[in-house]
C-alpha cells in the first residue's frame, strides 16, 4: 500500500503535489486555529459578560446610594428591596444574596440556594480583599441534579471602605448557547473557506497544466514542423532537378508533335509540375511565413481549370459539379488552388467507393468571396472539428495522409487575409474559405 501511494505522487506534476500539501498545510492550519477558538471563545465571552455586568451593577447601585450610604457597613436591618428589584432587571437572574463584610449573609433572594454557601466560600474570600469576581459554578438542586451557574460577586466600596458584598446567580443557558452558536458559525465560515480554497486552487493548477501541457504539445509540433520545414527545404533541391527534366522534354515533345490532343495533355502535365513545384514551395512555409503575390483572375475559369485537372485522378463513382458567381478575384491564384486542391482531395477521399457528388460553389456579399467544396461522404464529428487544422492531425489511416494539408490551407487563407472554415451533418460536409473582395 504504501508503495502504490509513493508510486501514485512520483507520477503526480508539480503543481499537483504543491496543491496536495498546500491542502494539507491548510486543513492543519485551520484544525490549530478553531481548536484555539474552542478553547477561548468561552473565556472572551464570559470576560466580555463580566465587565458587561460590573458596569451595569456599578450604575445601579450608585443610583441607590440613597439608601444605604449613611451606613458604615450592612446589616440585617436595611432594605435590600429597592436595590433587589433594580438587580432583577438584567436578564435571566435566578437568585440575589447580599453579605455583611464578613460573609454574613444580610439578604437572600432564593432561600433554597442559601444551603450552598460553601460553594462560594473561596471566591467570598476573594471579593472581601475587594476584587470583583465573576465565575461559573455547579450547584445540586432538590433532587440532586447538577446544574450549572454563573455567579458575580462585587464588592461594594465606599470611602475605601468594604462596606458589603452583592452576589448575584444568572442562567448561564442563554450566554452558552450564543458561545456554541458561534462557534458553529466560525467552523462553517472556516470549513467553507477551505472548500473555496480547494476549488480554486484546483482551478488554477489545472488551467496551469492544461496551458503547460498544450505549450508542450505546441513545442513537439514545432520541432516536427522545423524538421519538416528543412527536409522540404533538401528535397526541393533534390527533386528540382528531376522535375525540369520532365518539363524540358513535354515541352520538346509538344514542339516535335504538333497535335491538338498532344498539346492538350502536354499543357495539363505542365500545369501538374507547376502544382508539384507550388505544394513543395508551399510546404517549405512551414519553416518561413508564406509571401502571397496578388494578381486579378477570373474565378469561374480558374474553378473549371482545376476540375479539368482532377478529371483523370477522381474515381468515376464522383461527379464534380459547380455552382460558381464569376467574378474577378484579386489574389494569389496558386495558394487558392492549393487549398481547393486540398478540399477536393479530402472529400474524394471522404466519398471512398461509394457513389457521391463534389460540388465546388461561390458566392460572395459587399467584403467577401466564399468558395466552398461540399461533399456526401462521412464527414466529421464535433469532437475532430476542433483539431482539423492544427498540424500532424489527420483522420485517415497510417501512410493515407501526414495531417498537414489543411494546416498549410490555413496558413495560406491566413496570409491572404482571409478566413478558413468548416462544418459536417448527416447530408454534408463543407470546407470553405473566404477571401477579401476587391474591385478590379
Amino acid at each position: 500500500m504504501e508503495c502504490n501511494i509513493k508510486s501514485y505522487l512520483s507520477e503526480l506534476s508539480i503543481a499537483k503535489k504543491f496543491f496536495i500539501v498546500s491542502v494539507v498545510m491548510l486543513l492543519l492550519i485551520l484544525l490549530i486555529f478553531n481548536i484555539v477558538i474552542f478553547q477561548n471563545f468561552k473565556k472572551v465571552f464570559i470576560n466580555r459578560e463580566k465587565n458587561l455586568f460590573k458596569q451595569w451593577i456599578e450604575a445601579t447601585v450608585k443610583g441607590h446610594l440613597n439608601f444605604f450610604v449613611y451606613k458604615k457597613a450592612w446589616n440585617k436591618d436595611m432594605d435590600f428591596i429597592p436595590l433587589v428589584n433594580e438587580i432583577k432587571k438584567f436578564p435571566d437572574i435566578i437568585n440575589i444574596t447580599f453579605y455583611s463584610p464578613k460573609g454574613e449573609i444580610l439578604y437572600i433572594l432564593n432561600r433554597k440556594h442559601e444551603k450552598n454557601k460553601c460553594i462560594f466560600k473561596n471566591a467570598l474570600s476573594i471579593a472581601k480583599k475587594g476584587d470583583f469576581l465573576g465565575d461559573f459554578f455547579t450547584l445540586k438542586d432538590e433532587t440532586g441534579k447538577k446544574q450549572i451557574i454563573q455567579a458575580f460577586f462585587y464588592p461594594f466600596i465606599f470611602k475605601k471602605r468594604l462596606n458589603g458584598i452583592i452576589q448575584v446567580c444568572k442562567n448561564p443557558e442563554n450566554l452558552l448557547k450564543q458561545i456554541n452558536y458561534l462557534r458553529l458559525i466560525v467552523l462553517m465560515i472556516s470549513f467553507a473557506g477551505f472548500l473555496m480554497y480547494i476549488f480554486i486552487v484546483y482551478f488554477i493548477i489545472t488551467k496551469i497544466e492544461t496551458r503547460e501541457k498544450r505549450l508542450q504539445e505546441e513545442i513537439v509540433q514545432y520541432q516536427r514542423l522545423s524538421c519538416l520545414g528543412h527536409f522540404s527545404a533538401k528535397m526541393s533541391h533534390e527533386l528540382g532537378t528531376p522535375i525540369h527534366v520532365i518539363q524540358g522534354n513535354v515541352e520538346l515533345i509538344g514542339e516535335l508533335i504538333k497535335d491538338d490532343f498532344v498539346e492538350e495533355r502536354t499543357e495539363v502535365i505542365n500545369r501538374q509540375i507547376r502544382k508539384i513545384n507550388n505544394i513543395i514551395k508551399n510546404y517549405l512555409y512551414l519553416a518561413k511565413e508564406p509571401v502571397p503575390e496578388y494578381d486579378f483572375f477570373y474565378l469561374d475559369d480558374f474553378i473549371s481549370q482545376i476540375i479539368d485537372n482532377f478529371s483523370f485522378t477522381i474515381p468515376e463513382n464522383i461527379k464534380i459539379l459547380k455552382d460558381i458567381d464569376d467574378c474577378n478575384v484579386f489574389s494569389d491564384k496558386n495558394f487558392i488552388e492549393q487549398i481547393l486542391y486540398n478540399f477536393i482531395k479530402n472529400a474524394s477521399d471522404s466519398i471512398g467507393e461509394k457513389n457521391g457528388i463534389i460540388e465546388i460553389k461561390s458566392f460572395s456579399d459587399n467584403t467577401w468571396i466564399y468558395i466552398e467544396v461540399r461533399d456526401n461522404g462521412r464527414g466529421f464529428s464535433k469532437e475532430m472539428k476542433k483539431n482539423l487544422f492544427e498540424p500532424f492531425f489527420t483522420t485517415k489511416k497510417t501512410g493515407k495522409g501526414t495531417g498537414l494539408g489543411l494546416s498549410v490551407c490555413k496558413d495560406l487563407i491566413e496570409s491572404l487575409n482571409g478566413e478558413i472554415y468548416c462544418d459536417s451533418n448527416k447530408k454534408e460536409t463543407v470546407f470553405g474559405i473566404k477571401i477579401p473582395k476587391k474591385d478590379g
